[in-house]
C-alpha cells in the first residue's frame, strides 16, 4: 500500500488534514461529492400509495427497472430534473420482484420491473449486455490500475433540507464485483458490485458515493460513445462511505428481458432486446450507437459525443456527459480522463495483508497482537513527497502511520457494520 493511498484513507476518517474535507451537508446528502444533473431523462422518481420516495430508471417504452426494497406498492413514476414543483407523472399498473430478491442483511438480486399504464415520454437507456467482472482496468481499480468511471444518478434527500426531488449526478470508479469479501470485511453477493470512496486504490473516488433517498437509481458505464445500465443503486453503509448496486447487466437479463418481452410484446421488434431494429418511430435503444453523430435520428443515451440532433437535451451540468457546446463551460469537459490507468510496478508490501487481516477478524486480535502488528508495519517510510501528504506525529514516520493504519482497521470495520439501504 503506497503512503499516499494510505493518507487518503486516513484524511477521510479524519485522522489525517491531507485532503479536502467535504461540508457536513455532503456528508449525508443524496449523491455526495457530485452535483444537480440537468440530464439523463430516462432516469425517473418513483412515488409509493405510503409517500416512499425512490428512483428507477426508464429501459422500455412501458417499463421502468428499480430496486426491489422501494416496495411492490409503488403507483406512479415523475419525471424532470426537479420534482419538488409538479412533474409530469405516468401511473404504475404492475409492479414485479426479483424472484431471487431477499431483503437484509444481503439484499442480494434487489431488482424489480414496473409497468407503466401508458407509455414514458422519454427514450428507454440501453441496457448493459456484457457480464462485469473483477478485471482491473476493465471494470474496477484496484491499486494497480484504475478502471473506468460509473455514473451514478438519483433524487435522494438533502440533509439540511430534507428534500427529495432533485436529480443530481456523479462520477467514479468501481472497485469489486461479487460474489466475495470486499477488502476481507463486506459481504457482497453474486448480483451486486460495490464502490467505496475510502476504497485505498481509488483516490479520485473519495468523497463521493451515492446516499440515503437514492435507491432505484442508476449506475452507468458507457460502452461504444453509449451510457449504458450496468446496475441499479441499492445500499450502503450508515456513513454514506461504501455502496453496492444491485447489477443489470448479462448476469440478470434472464430476468430483465423476459419482463420486457411481456410487457412490450415480442411482436414489437422495437423493444429493448439486445437486437437494433432500425427505422422504429420511437428510438431502438439496441440501436443508439448508431446514431452519435448528426444524421436526424436522436439518440438521447450518446455522450462521446453527444448526438448534435438531440438539441433539447441539456447537458450543461454536473452528469458526467461533457458537451463543449454550453454557452457556460460545462463543468465535465474540465474533468481529465484518466480511464485505463497505470499498471502497478511493484506488488504491495507484505505488511498491508496484515491490516485487512486484522480488520477482518473476529476480535481484532490482544493487545499483545496489535504491538507485534504495529512493530512490523514500523518499516522505512515512503520516497519523499510521496502523494504531497505529510503525516503528522511526534514520532517516527512509519511508527505513527503504523498506529494509524490499525486504528483505521478497526474503525473502517466498526463503521461499516451498519448498513443502509439506499432509499
Amino acid at each position: 500500500m503506497q503512503l499516499a493511498n494510505r493518507c487518503l484513507a486516513l484524511a477521510a476518517l479524519g485522522l489525517l488534514g491531507c485532503a479536502v474535507e467535504r461540508a457536513p451537508a455532503q456528508q449525508t446528502a443524496s449523491i455526495i461529492g457530485g452535483g444537480l444533473d440537468p440530464g439523463h431523462p430516462y432516469v425517473v422518481g418513483t412515488l409509493s400509495s405510503t409517500n416512499a420516495k425512490c428512483n428507477g430508471v426508464v429501459i422500455g417504452r412501458r417499463t421502468v427497472l428499480t430496486a426491489a426494497h422501494c416496495g411492490s406498492s409503488i403507483t406512479k413514476i415523475r419525471l424532470g430534473s426537479d420534482l419538488t414543483g409538479t412533474p409530469t407523472e405516468v401511473m404504475v399498473s404492475a409492479t414485479t420482484l426479483h424472484p431471487s430478491y431477499v431483503g437484509a442483511p444481503t439484499y442480494a438480486s434487489d431488482l424489480a420491473v414496473l409497468t407503466l399504464a401508458a407509455d414514458a415520454p422519454v427514450q428507454a437507456v440501453p441496457l448493459l449486455r456484457e457480464t462485469l467482472t473483477n478485471t482491473s482496468g476493465t471494470y474496477i481499480t484496484t491499486t494497480c490500475e484504475r478502471g473506468p468511471d460509473f455514473t451514478f444518478v438519483g433524487y435522494g434527500f438533502e440533509s439540511t433540507s430534507g428534500t427529495y426531488g432533485l436529480k443530481r449526478a456523479v462520477r467514479f470508479p468501481i472497485n469489486f464485483v461479487g460474489p466475495g469479501n470486499y477488502q476481507g470485511t463486506q459481504p457482497v453477493d453474486t448480483t451486486q458490485f460495490a464502490y467505496d470512496s475510502l476504497y485505498l486504490g481509488a483516490a479520485s473516488s473519495t468523497g463521493k458515493n451515492q446516499c440515503t433517498g437514492d435507491s432505484g437509481g442508476a449506475t452507468f458505464l458507457v460502452r461504444n460513445k453509449v451510457e449504458r445500465l450496468a446496475g441499479i443503486i441499492s445500499l450502503g453503509d450508515a456513513t454514506c462511505a461504501y455502496g453496492t448496486s444491485a447489477r443489470s447487466d448479462n448476469s440478470q437479463m434472464s430476468f430483465i428481458q423476459a419482463q420486457l418481452d411481456a410487457i412490450e410484446g415480442v411482436a414489437d421488434n422495437c423493444r429493448q432486446n439486445g437486437v437494433c431494429q432500425e427505422g422504429c418511430a420511437f428510438a431502438d435503444p439496441d440501436c443508439a450507437e448508431n446514431h452519435c453523430a448528426s444524421d436526424g435520428v436522436c439518440s438521447q443515451a450518446c455522450v462521446q459525443p453527444v448526438d448534435p440532433d438531440c438539441p433539447a437535451l441539456n447537458h450543461c451540468g454536473v452528469d458526467g456527459v461533457c458537451d463543449p457546446t454550453c454557452l457556460v463551460a460545462d463543468p465535465d469537459c474540465a474533468a481529465v480522463a484518466l480511464d485505463g490507468g497505470t499498471q502497478c510496478d511493484l506488488p504491495p508490501p507484505a505488511s498491508d495483508a496484515l491490516v485487512v487481516d486484522l480488520a477482518s477478524s473476529p476480535d481484532a486480535g490482544t493487545a499483545a497482537d496489535l504491538a507485534a502488528a504495529a512493530a512490523d508495519l514500523a518499516g522505512p517510510p515512503g520516497p519523499p513527497g510521496e502523494g504531497g501528504c505529510q503525516l503528522a506525529s511526534s514520532r517516527s514516520p512509519a511508527t505513527g502511520e503504523a498506529v494509524l493504519l490499525l486504528t483505521v482497521a478497526l474503525a473502517v470495520l466498526l463503521l461499516r457494520s451498519r448498513r443502509r439501504v439506499a432509499g
